[in-house]
């Protein structure tokens, strides 16, 4: 009888932890709602490791809660919330300092594709006029060269077509960063990228551009 009695009130504890968890406690939808803001912000990209650890923090909490072990739940939600606490803070911190650094290159690559540009087109130019003052020289009667010499010499001085294929390129590189730092605020890795291409095809345009001035000026000589 004794054994019974004990038996009884056994499975009415269990009957009454089962009823006690038909729902999660609140401890543990606290800890799911604050996930849910974590989610959306951009901390799988600036805080991938502490977002992990939080991930699976409320995993581990909602598995106990639907193994009816809501006393265990609800002990473990506030480290959970914790971690969650930590993946907010270094995904603030990193994208702060991820933001700083794309709007440097965002502004680097647009000085650097705004020189190379100047100097494409001032290489552009002096080429045209250089061929211009050729071909006067080769139709002048008076000139001092033949025509034959002419024609070897302007061929080299031709540069109206310099460099278009490449500095699209850097344009083009640009033209993606800007994209990215619009489209989303996850981007700022993406937009350091993307503008340190530019700003190294621009460079490299613009000294080849400066290269060509000086190739022509001394043609001209």
């Amino acid at each position: 009888m004794k054994t019974g009695w004990k038996l009884a009130v056994l499975l009415g504890c269990l009957a009454l932890a089962v009823a006690c968890c038909t729902k999660p406690p609140q401890a543990v939808v606290s800890a799911n709602q604050a996930f849910d803001t974590l989610k959306g912000t951009c901390a799988q990209t600036y805080a991938p490791n502490q977002y992990l650890a939080a991930e699976d923090g409320v995993t581990m909490l909602n598995d106990l809660v639907a193994k009816h072990k809501c006393c265990m739940a609800k002990k473990e939600a506030p480290g959970v919330v914790q971690k969650i606490d930590a993946a907010t803070q270094a995904n603030n911190t990193e994208q702060a300092r991820a933001k700083q650094d794309a709007e440097a290159a965002l502004a680097a690559a647009r000085q650097a594709v705004q020189a190379a540009g100047s100097a494409v087109t001032s290489a552009n130019d002096q080429g045209r006029q250089a061929d211009s003052r050729v071909t006067a020289t080769a139709n002048n009667p008076d000139g001092q060269c033949n025509k034959k010499e002419i024609a070897t010499i302007a061929t080299p001085i031709h540069t109206s077509e310099f460099a278009p294929a490449s500095f699209q390129q850097a344009k083009d590189a640009l033209a993606e960063a800007e994209r990215l730092m619009a489209a989303s605020p996850c981007n700022y890795y993406k937009v350091k990228e993307a503008a340190e291409k530019a700003t190294q095809l621009a460079n490299k345009d613009k000294a080849a551009a400066d290269t060509e001035i000086a190739r022509v000026k001394a043609e001209e000589s």
